[in-house]
């Protein structure tokens, strides 16, 4: 039936139907119709392919056009929709059948074409225009139609390229970046747009490939338009995050790719133009195994080595494409790169498949071997690590990352040798010496398995050497002192050495410092040691040689008696202390030895020589010296005699034999005989002998005493000079020279005694010795002068004891002038004291009670004691010098009447020489007729005191400073 013949029975029967709902109408209404939706393919795409066999044979892609139509007026509307599809030019190239639709006031409907491409007239690619045409009842008497224009279809065809991996073979691994190529080509006029699912599948059971078996899609991307005439591949990314034994069988393995355009339903289903795969991809499966590197620590400069396996425990075969070793620091900076750098791909074999894994051993394997040099300024601050790499699999490309790596730490250190001590110069045979290095590790890291310190001790001429090491632990960024002793032995050459100390540390680092020591060997050539007596001295001459070629320093040498009680020390002449003696030197040191016969007898005894050098001490014994038996312990003669008169020589003899010894005594006045006599002297005793000699001469005389005996090499003499002269000291004393007060003491009571000494001579008598026994005991002595022809007095103290006692005075007690009458050169009295009154006693001296009152008799001051005046009158304070001599040394006592210098200066109490003793006077005491009185010991022991007598205070009656006694 032709289409207008069609439209015509159509509106008839509209016309007839609207007539029919308008009589039932009670009003009169109008329908209200637009188009609101025209939906191309479900709004998926315009695109449909106009392959007529896309699903299959005569199956081609169809276009679904839903139309959606809305009556928004108050009259219910019958419509006709038709479509009509134009090409570009126009040209119509298809028309649909009639669609009816009714539509409710107020309501929607939609109906939907199905467009068989098929059927078009031409099936050219391109656009097509979509008119949507309606028509419906617009009331009961009018018809109206209206049309959309706004959709089109493009009819498309694409065909499906080559779907392959990038790298040739299809392998892999994990981590790899793997990438699969689909190539799609647009033979039409117009773009068009592919779909691609790529999917990677894994039959884990070895079932056959399924759903369950999808691993990952990586479609990402698509979806993709493909320009007119245009050849396009899409790359796909798959990163394999799969390993294993298993994973390396290549027949588990597949790649899909699922390819469509267009609108791609068929039965309600989206269905692929084509299907394309990929079988047998192969996941390698290669380890690295067994890194190490030879050297933990190494040195800048050092060269590094790093050895790895790679093993194949796959079940196929794996290229290995590339592998590299380098080095980076804590920071991941790359420091180097090591060599070789391996890029000619090597085929691990295996076989099998999956069904044996897990591989018991690996299918292949190779050591790889890396090596280079650190570089000489590479920081000794930081940490290290070796990286090895491999790639297999896909070859990585220049931007690809390595599959696998493997690293192992390592550190680098740097140490110097800061200085080298040693504790001594010179070594001697069997001896020792210290060798102390300062080693510094100038990084970060403990130097413990590479770090050793060497020391050599050579001479190559001499033919010796020596040498040690041992491997001490340094932490980071410290110093640490390394000793080394060496003990030459005896049959190490006398000469001198270097000593060569070096550190070295990780594999060829090293510092070096050097020092050097000298060997030597000195000994006892001879030691003189001529016979002796007692209380006499000889000189002892040791000789010592130096054996070596060298210097030899000899730090020290005693010598000493080996008596078998009481070994005796002999005194150096001069203190020897580091006497350097030159190569092969014989060189002497002498001793002194006096001989003091206490506790030895005479005899021959060994001398010992002990030697101190290079550190060691040697004792020897190379030669023995005679001990007399008689010796002079004590003599005495006067230091003035008369002329023409007999002065008395004093001699005291020992004798420690065993048996009686006679000797020969000559005293000779310079050079002249004046006693001569043989003497036999008794074994283990002691004798006096008293000998005279009278000079006829005035003049100063040497008088030398000879003895000589039995045994002696050499005469025993002593010398001493005396003046004599016509005149002469005479000193006298009587019972009656002594004086004591009080007169009757009391047990603890301080007794003085006053002794008058006498000079009858027409010389004075200078610094002679009185001394005060009492009851036979020294008690003390004191030092006077009497000037010729006159008297001097000397005052004891001595605390009284109860009982009766003979007090006993002797002048000139060491018979320093021989005098015409010495038996009135002593006297003594007798005292008695009782004891001491019940309540207590007087007590004398500072801080002790009252001080008793003094008997003072003044006398003129001695030459040594200046005058001072007092002039003017007291001021408020007021300093009076009791004592300004510098050669006063101290004070031994004192004592005030009035008390006023009580504290100042205490019984012995030091006044230091130069001091002066002071007293400031209060200003509130009335000083009127006050007496003060110091006394202070002078160097010679003579005793003094000082008296100041204030009589008013505006005046002073007395103005000088005089020397005074005093005594109770």
């Amino acid at each position: 039936m032709h289409r207008k013949e069609i439209q015509r029975i159509m509106r008839a029967y509209i016309v007839v139907i609207g007539f029919f709902i308008l009589t039932l109408s009670l009003v009169h209404a109008d329908a209200i119709i637009e188009i609101t939706e025209v939906k191309i393919n479900d709004g998926l795409t315009h695109e449909v392919s106009n392959d007529t066999n896309y699903f299959g044979p005569n199956i081609p892609q169809n276009a679904t056009v839903k139309v959606t139509v809305n009556n928004t007026g108050d009259f219910n509307a019958q419509t006709v929709i038709w479509l009509n599809i134009t090409n570009e030019s126009g040209d119509s190239v298809y028309l649909s059948s009639n669609h009816s639709l009714y539509v409710l006031m107020g309501g929607s409907n939609s109906t939907t074409f199905v467009v068989n491409i098929s059927n078009f007239t031409s099936a050219n690619t391109g656009r097509y225009n979509i008119t949507v045409n309606l028509e419906y009842t617009k009331n009961s008497t009018d018809n109206e139609t209206i049309n959309d224009t706004s959709e089109y279809i493009n009819l498309v065809y694409l065909e499906m390229g080559e779907f392959r991996m990038e790298h040739s073979s299809n392998d892999t691994a994990k981590g790899d970046i793997v990438r699969f190529l689909q190539t799609v080509r647009n033979p039409g006029s117009i773009n068009a747009t592919a779909e691609f699912e790529i999917t990677i599948y894994y039959d884990k059971d070895g079932d056959g490939f399924n759903q369950s078996d999808l691993v990952t899609d990586i479609s990402g991307g698509g979806v993709f338009v493909v320009g007119a005439g245009e050849t396009v591949t899409k790359t796909f990314i798959w990163e394999p995050e799969q390993e294993g034994c298993e994973y390396s069988d290549p027949t588990r393995w597949r790649a899909r790719s699922w390819f469509r355009y267009g609108y791609s339903y068929y039965n309600g289903y989206l269905t692929p133009k084509e299907i394309k795969y990929i079988n047998n991809i192969t996941v390698e499966y290669l380890k690295l195994e067994d890194e190490r590197m030879d050297f933990a620590e190494l040195a800048p400069g050092d060269q590094v080595r790093g050895l790895v396996y790679v093993r194949n425990w796959g079940v196929s075969n794996a290229t290995l494409h590339e592998a590299m070793g380098w080095i980076e620091d804590e920071d991941g900076n790359v420091i180097m790169v090591l060599s070789p750098h391996y890029t000619t791909p090597t085929v691990y074999q295996s076989s099998g498949n999956a069904s044996i894994c897990p591989l018991s051993s690996p299918a292949d394997e190779r050591q790889l071997t890396f090596t280079g040099n650190l570089p000489a300024d590479i920081s000794v601050n930081k940490s290290y690590k070796l990286i090895m790499a491999i790639d297999y699999g896909v070859p990585r490309g220049e931007n690809g990352n390595f599959n696998k790596n493997v690293s192992v730490s390592f550190e680098v250190v740097k140490a110097r040798i800061n200085s080298i001590t040693k504790d001594r110069e010179e070594v001697p045979r069997n001896g020792k010496v210290k060798f102390t290095a300062e080693v510094e590790n100038l990084g970060k890291n403990k130097i413990d398995d590479s770090g050793t310190i060497y020391i050599k001790i050579y001479n190559d001429t001499l033919g010796y050497s020596w040498s040690y090491n041992t491997t001490p632990e340094i932490e980071g960024n410290s110093k640490k002192n390394h000793t080394f002793e060496w003990s030459p032995s005896s049959d190490v050459p006398l000469g001198s050495y270097n000593v060569k100390i070096w550190y070295e540390f990780g594999l060829s680092g090293k510092d070096t410092k050097f020092s050097n020591i000298t060997v030597v060997y000195m000994g006892v050539k001879d030691v003189n040691s001529p016979s002796v007596a007692p209380y006499d001295s000889t000189l002892i001459n040791v000789t010592l040689n130096n054996v070596g070629p060298t210097n030899a320093t000899l730090e020290s040498i005693r010598t000493w008696i080996d008596c078998p009680s009481n070994p005796i020390e002999i005194e150096n002449i001069t203190p020897i202390y580091n006497v350097t003696l030159t190569p092969h030197e014989n060189k002497s040191f002498l001793f002194n030895y006096t001989f003091n016969p206490d506790g030895i007898t005479n005899g021959t005894y060994s001398i010992k020589v002990n030697l101190s050098y290079g550190g060691i001490k040697t004792t020897s014994a190379p030669a023995n010296i005679n001990l007399l038996p008689v010796g002079i312990k004590s003599y005495s003669l006067p230091e003035l005699a008369t002329t023409n008169s007999p002065f008395n020589i004093t001699i005291l003899f020992k004798n420690i034999a065993e048996s009686n010894v006679t000797i020969t005594l000559n005293i000779s006045a310079n050079g002249t005989t004046c006693n001569y006599t043989n003497l036999n002297i008794t074994n283990n005793s002691e004798m006096e002998v008293i000998r005279t000699c009278t000079l006829n001469s005035d003049g100063i005389y040497n008088i030398t005493i000879n003895v000589n005996y039995s045994g002696t090499t050499s005469q025993i003499q002593r010398y001493k000079n005396i003046e004599v002269n016509s005149s002469a000291p005479e000193i006298g004393i009587s019972n009656s020279d002594i004086e004591i007060t009080p007169s009757s003491p009391t047990d603890g009571q301080t007794v003085t005694i006053n002794v008058t000494l006498h000079n009858f001579g027409n010389k004075d008598a200078q610094d002679i010795k009185v001394v005060l026994f009492v009851d036979g005991n020294e008690t003390s002595n004191k030092t006077a002068s009497i000037r010729a022809n006159s008297e001097n007095n000397t005052i004891f103290q001595w605390v009284a004891t109860q009982g009766t006692h003979e007090i006993k005075v002797i002048a000139d007690y060491e018979n320093k002038y021989a005098e015409g009458d010495e038996s009135n050169n002593s006297a003594n009295v007798t005292l008695t004291v009782t004891s001491a009154p019940s309540g207590g006693g007087i007590s004398g001296g500072a801080g002790g009670g009252e001080a008793p009152s003094a008997k003072v008799t003044v006398i003129e001051a001695p030459s040594y004691i200046p005058e001072y005046a007092i002039e003017g009158g007291l001021t408020q304070t007021e300093v009076i010098e009791l004592i300004k001599d510098a050669r006063l040394a101290y004070a031994d006592r004192y004592y005030i009447e009035d008390k006023v210098l009580a504290g100042v200066l205490a019984p012995n109490d030091v006044l230091p020489v130069g001091d002066d003793l002071k007293y400031e006077f209060p200003t509130a005491k009335s000083l009127r007729g006050d007496v003060y009185e110091a006394a202070a010991k002078y160097f010679n022991e003579n005793t003094f005191g000082a008296r100041i007598i204030v009589i008013a205070r505006g005046e002073l009656e007395a103005d000088c400073l005089v020397a005074a006694r005093f005594a109770k």
